[in-house]
């Protein structure tokens, strides 16, 4: 059976403890110490050790809630636009195909 990690089995653990939690520490610590690390993993890390992303950060932590949030919505809206884009032109591209020859 799969745990949907509810926390029901928490109270009747003849162990005392919380089996959805020790779930949750063993996925994180397998993904932590039994995985391959990404290929770009080392490059992104040592630019952000160069300080590369020091601007962008500034410019985010002086942004009002107001600015933020607006950042955000356009960045949200941008996302959609170009995944409604991509859509379009895949089906648009897919139209010939699905045309019945007869």
């Amino acid at each position: 059976m799969d745990c949907v990690m509810c926390g029901m089995c928490t109270p009747v653990c003849i162990a005392d403890i919380a089996p959805n939690l020790v779930a949750l520490y063993v996925s994180r610590a397998q993904g932590a110490h039994f995985t391959e690390k990404p290929l770009g993993l080392d490059t992104r890390i040592k630019e952000i050790q160069d300080g590369r992303f020091n601007d962008e950060w500034a410019k985010i932590l002086k942004m009002t809630e107001k600015e933020s949030g607006r950042s955000l919505r356009n960045r949200q809206v941008r996302r959609h636009w170009s995944m409604a884009n991509r859509q379009w032109w895949e089906i648009r591209h897919m139209l010939p195909l699905l045309t019945l020859d007869e």
